[in-house]
């Protein structure tokens, strides 16, 4: 999951779109799928997806992408 910051929407309430963000997080995990948090120029998948990464320069987008996207497949 690529974010650009905390979950928002012009008419929704801040604490109910985080909360339903982590909640719909965790079932994704109990279903046994792995989510990957990329945090673009921002550290806020670190409050929401367990396994994140923040990416600080957007020229290094791809290679971290790449690099993590590798790691979690060189796991199974």
């Amino acid at each position: 999951m690529f974010s650009d910051g905390y979950p928002a929407t012009g008419d929704g309430d801040p604490q109910v779109l985080r909360s339903d963000l982590r909640e719909r997080v965790a079932a994704i995990g109990k279903r046994g799928i792995e989510l990957l948090g990329i945090g673009v120029l921002t550290d806020a998948v670190e409050d929401f997806y367990p396994d994140n990464v923040v990416v600080s320069r957007l020229a290094e987008l791809p290679s971290t992408v790449f690099s993590v996207l590798s790691a979690m497949l060189l796991r199974r």
